[in-house]
């Protein structure tokens, strides 16, 4: 099986080029300096490692730029896109399958490959840039050359865990600052519900010494009952218009907590309404039809065309076999007029046969346009009534909403009104116990000043009895868009944390997991690839429990193995750990990707493994049917090109 891989303006490739890659083959780009092989590396390695939604995550994303996937602000002489172009294509066609990148020169996606994973950009490429060497080599700066966590970790689903207890993490501590917010208000509550009963021990030890001023006034005793009617009314109204000043702010935080959430679903209602106003499908089905029978028209003259290469084809066949065994030139047999020969004739057929498969293939992507069409046609059908129910939805709950709303309007209405009534009668009453206060007998003047200095210390304890009152009535918590008690947010809050902690260890023990399943694979791909390459003068390389790199080494002297560090292996030897944990990533995290990627590599590897890696890299391409794919550095200046090993 073939693969052609298209490549317009990529790297330092000028214009367009077509490289033809072989499955099964240990594929070598050979190229002089700046010939081009690494641009043919970055356009393969993009289109098999962009996903189909453009995004890398942070950790590949650093990858892609180091690899030069992604043009690095600093170095746009390297950047991914040729220079001088404004976009640049790749394009990889396997069998009836075509996966395109288009990238403009900014970095913009234009076209997206619709299988690409962006682990590729880990496991399935080994060149002096990629993560494994880097760090082999002690030139990462984040990771030292044994710390393989990330491996276990960034490749596998431990990724998807570590990043939502991270998520949930951050919601814990905002919900514990929340809940100590709560706990706060209950403690400010607390302490003015102590002030309160003070208080209020206070006005009746007042109201008893009051009482007992009244009795000892000498003049007419019914100003001074009256007064103290009048008194207790203004102090009881007082406090029940505090009360309902309590009970306002409530209604107003309810109306615009209810007015907020109007307004996000009014935006809500107002998006969805503009999609389904954009879903034309009326015009696309009018569009698709006119395309179909564009697409039917080209059908049946392809076939036609097809038809009149049958005949041909049947023409040479029988030209073929009455010329089978015949070396020398004759008299056409198609024809009569002319000479012609068997290799002339067999070359006829296999263009004529290229030409066919040509004209099948193209009648086959006619077809699969029309059912693509009929596809998008019916998702667009789907989504309009998808929307449509959405909108349903919203619009009753718009309505329950505005219900819900105006009932609170009214009640606030109603309340303004009570403390309307509550003010004029407080200042009825207020100007009535003037007028009492003047029919008080001069005698009784001293014992008046006393009574008013304990009425008003009684109206001040009220009053800041009816401050108190306001401030337990608007003490209340908004939660999750509800008015609530502080003592029941704080409630909502703990269980909300316990539901978060037992979903936190979860996510912890289902990582922890992951990893250590993933390693235990990694370690079992390396010790098969330990025994295929047979390597002696390693016996052990593998992950430890904490994932951190282990190997042993012969020790020429004493003939034994022994636990060696990694900046204290050599530069090959660093090279040939790098390729087993790289083949071994590929094997445990992309088995179904038959790409395998080694720029700049194999050269670097003395003459003895050298020997050994190209072996077994051959029989890798052939057992496991891979596309292997390297580079390798020659003197002579010439464009680059592509040469086949094996089978």
């Amino acid at each position: 099986m073939e693969a052609n891989l298209y490549i317009k303006d990529i790297g330092g490739l000028r214009g367009e080029r077509v490289f033809k890659l072989k499955k099964g083959k240990l594929n070598l780009i050979e190229a002089s300096n700046s010939g081009g092989k690494t641009s043919v590396i970055k356009a393969l390695t993009a289109v098999l490692s962009i996903p189909p939604d453009g995004y890398l995550d942070l950790y590949t994303d650093k990858e892609a730029r180091k690899l030069g996937i992604k043009s690095e602000e600093r170095n746009p002489q390297q950047g991914f896109v040729n220079i001088h172009a404004k976009e640049g294509t790749v394009r990889l066609e396997i069998n009836d399958k075509t996966e395109t990148y288009r990238v403009k020169q900014s970095g913009e996606h234009i076209e997206l490959p619709q299988e690409g994973d962006q682990r590729f950009l880990l496991a399935g490429i080994l060149s002096n840039d990629s993560r494994i060497l880097r760090q082999l080599r002690g030139l990462d700066e984040e990771y030292e050359p044994e710390d393989f966590k990330w491996a276990v970790t960034q490749l596998s689903f431990a990724k998807n865990y570590d990043e939502i207890r991270d998520y949930l993490l951050t919601k814990k501590e905002d919900l514990l600052e929340k809940e100590y917010a709560a706990e706060r208000k209950i403690e400010q509550l607390a302490s003015l519900d102590i002030e309160r009963q003070k208080l209020l021990k206070k006005r009746d030890k007042l109201d008893k010494e009051l009482k007992e001023l009244g009795a000892k006034f000498k003049g007419i005793k019914d100003p001074i009952r009256k007064r103290k009617d009048l008194t207790d009314n203004i102090n009881k109204y007082e406090e029940f218009k505090g009360k309902k000043i309590g009970e306002i702010k409530k209604k107003k935080d309810e109306i615009k907590n209810l007015e907020k959430k109007l307004s996000v679903l009014d935006k809500k209602i107002k998006e969805k309404n503009k999609e389904l106003k954009n879903i034309q499908i009326e015009a696309l089905e009018k569009e698709n039809k006119i395309k179909k029978e564009e697409n039917e028209e080209k059908i049946t003259k392809l076939k036609e065309k097809r038809s009149g290469i049958d005949g041909l084809l049947n023409l040479f066949v029988t030209a073929q076999s009455s010329l089978r065994g015949t070396s020398e030139e004759i008299i056409c047999p198609l024809c009569n007029d002319g000479t012609i020969s068997y290799k002339e004739v067999e070359s006829r057929l296999k263009d004529l046969r290229a030409q066919k498969d040509k004209i099948s293939s193209e009648i086959k992507n006619l077809n699969l346009e029309n059912i693509r069409l009929s596809q998008e046609l019916q998702k667009q059908v789907d989504y309009r009534d998808k929307l449509k129910r959405e909108l349903r939805d919203l619009e009753g709950e718009k309505y329950h909403l505005n219900k819900a709303l105006n009932e609170r309007k009214m009640e606030l209405g109603q309340l303004q009104y009570d403390i309307e009534q509550h003010n004029q009668m407080i200042s009825k009453w207020k100007k009535q116990l003037e007028i009492l206060r003047s029919k008080i007998s001069s005698e009784d003047e001293e014992l008046d000043k006393l009574y008013t200095k304990k009425e008003r210390e009684r109206a001040e304890v009220s009053v800041r009895i009816s401050d108190i009152n306001r401030e337990l009535e608007e003490s209340s918590m908004e939660v999750d868009g509800d008015i609530v008690e502080p003592k029941i947010a704080k409630q909502i809050y703990e269980k909300w944390i316990e539901y978060i902690e037992n979903k936190i260890e979860f996510t912890k023990k289902r990582a922890d997991e992951q990893r250590q399943e993933a390693a235990k694979q990694f370690n079992a791909n390396i010790n098969e690839l330990m025994a295929e390459l047979g390597f002696k003068e390693f016996r052990n390389i593998k992950l430890n429990n904490n994932y951190q790199l282990y190997v042993e080494r012969l020790k020429e002297k004493t003939g034994e193995y022994v636990p060696q560090q990694v900046k204290s292996l050599s530069t090959s030897e660093k090279l040939t750990i790098a390729m087993i944990l790289q083949i071994a990533l590929k094997e445990t995290y992309l088995p179904n990707t038959n790409f395998f990627i080694l720029d700049d590599i194999i050269s670097d590897f003395d003459e003895d493994r050298k020997n050994i890696v190209l072996n077994y890299l051959l029989n890798k391409a052939k057992e496991k049917d891979w596309f292997i794919v390297a580079t390798n550095l020659i003197e002579e200046d010439k464009p680059v090109e592509i040469r086949y090993f094996g089978g």
